[in-house]
């Protein structure tokens, strides 16, 4: 698990956790949230790259 001291971290969940919220409420599907998890997981993965 990688634990992030950035103060910006609570705030980037809390707007993803509402953005995958609606994603869910919108399509009734959870799969279209879990696509857009794994997206933003790859996108922070190779910008967090050294």
């Amino acid at each position: 698990m990688i634990i992030s001291n950035n103060s910006g971290y609570p705030i980037t969940k809390g707007i993803m956790g509402v953005i995958f919220a609606l994603l869910f409420y919108k399509t009734k599907s959870v799969l279209p949230a879990i696509f857009l998890h794994s997206m933003w997981n790859l996108f922070v993965l190779i910008m967090n790259r050294n």
